[in-house]
């Protein structure tokens, strides 16, 4: 409950705040959250597979956050049967 809180105030916190936009390539943000995450991609032997992103108009932080949150939740709720798998090469479906 604490979590779900914080995410709450986070979330408006960031509505209040004004973020500088600014060109920014996802493959660093990317690369930031892979080194943060690495002993839990290792635990759950997750497979990580990148191909080349692009380079878009944001804010730095909120898109590591965003990469943050996708891959932390892949960890952490994926099938007991399976490693969690991530692929940015793959077609959506």
């Amino acid at each position: 409950m604490s979590q779900l809180i914080n995410n709450l105030l986070e979330y408006n916190r960031v509505h209040r705040k004004r973020k500088k936009v600014e060109n920014y390539d996802l493959n660093k943000a990317l690369d930031r959250v892979v080194a943060i995450l690495q002993i839990s991609i290792q635990g759950s032997d997750a497979k990580i597979t990148r191909g080349k992103l692009l380079s878009i108009d944001g804010d730095p932080i909120q898109l590591a956050q965003l990469f943050q949150n996708l891959l932390g939740n892949a960890l952490r709720f994926h099938r007991e049967e399976a490693p969690p798998e991530f692929d940015n090469n793959s077609p959506a479906t």
